[in-house]
């Protein structure tokens, strides 16, 4: 089973990730420039590679977003 799902220091830092990449993604709009949208992308990269340090099998869930 996902460390995300039973381990609670885990799933607390996962959570702080994809909070920060929903805040990342809010503050783009639609008059963002293109170099604004390419680093708000590869910073979800980023933070999608700490998820899956953390946790390669709840990484499995959202790899493709």
């Amino acid at each position: 089973m996902s460390l995300y799902r039973t381990n609670p220091l885990v799933r607390a830092e996962i959570d702080g990730y994809l909070q920060d990449n929903a805040a990342t993604q809010a503050g783009l709009g639609s008059e963002s420039c293109d170099y604004l949208k390419q680093l708000s992308k590869e910073w979800w990269g980023h933070l999608k590679d700490k998820i899956e340090a953390l946790d390669p099998e709840y990484f499995e869930t959202i790899k493709e977003g």
